[in-house]
């Protein structure tokens, strides 16, 4: 979450299953919320709503070390005052790899470091995506 003249809220839980100890998939609801000041104007703000989700697979090479290959579909509609309402639509194909720190038995550390192979104008990626997170396992 982050407020202020550009307020992002984002909810994008994983869910993923360890099919063998070293190959595992899994699924990623998500939507944010955007809302900024317009560059053109010091008095009206734009909003964007992102939804959609994602599937991915994980191959663990190493100890530490994971391919990785996500499928997302995100939509958004944007919000401008004086304008007309946007709806786009655009699929991303991220692949790459990943260092992942275990700090327990159940949980880990992930460092990512991921490249859009359907880079577009309305992509929400720059190129490389470098993602952190943390994993508890049940």
């Amino acid at each position: 979450m982050q407020f202020g003249s550009m307020t992002l809220i984002e909810f994008s839980p994983l869910a993923g299953y360890k099919i063998t100890p070293k190959f595992g998939m899994g699924v990623s609801p998500t939507y944010k919320y955007y809302r900024f000041k317009d560059y053109y104007s010091t008095s009206t703000y734009s909003q964007t709503n992102v939804f959609g989700g994602s599937v991915f697979a994980r191959y663990l090479v190493f100890e530490n070390i994971f391919a990785h290959a996500e499928y997302e579909s995100l939509s958004y509609n944007t919000k401008v005052p004086g304008y007309l309402k946007q709806m786009k639509h655009f699929n991303s194909l991220l692949v790459g790899g990943g260092y992942r720190q275990q700090i327990s038995e159940n949980a880990a550390m992930n460092l990512m470091v991921l490249w859009n192979l359907n880079d577009t104008p309305d992509s929400p990626y720059t190129n490389p995506v470098i993602r952190m997170g943390f994993s508890l396992g049940f």
